[in-house]
């Protein structure tokens, strides 16, 4: 667990001493329960802005592709495919 001063600063006279340092830095061994929930995050955001970047780089000029013609349904579909492809939750 950690103290409160390694996540929002030393105070007293402990400041001197870890002024040196970031106040607000994340532990130095992420959890594996962290790098997973970080892994997911990546993937679904990359995912859904390659979807949306597809809907306005592809498209459907007809309205008749069920994907491509809505952007909001290309960005949700880029996301799940983002979230299959990061292996999804464990």
């Amino acid at each position: 667990m950690l103290s409160p001063t390694r996540w929002f600063g030393a105070r007293g006279r402990d400041r001197e001493r870890a002024s040196s340092s970031a106040a607000l830095s994340l532990p130095a061994t992420l959890t594996p329960r962290w790098k997973m929930t970080v892994k997911l995050v990546v993937f679904v955001a990359l995912g859904a802005l390659a979807g949306f970047a597809y809907h306005k780089l592809v498209g459907c000029r007809t309205g008749a592709c069920p994907i491509t013609a809505n952007p909001w349904i290309s960005t949700v579909y880029g996301a799940v495919m983002g979230f299959l492809l990061s292996g999804g939750i464990r």
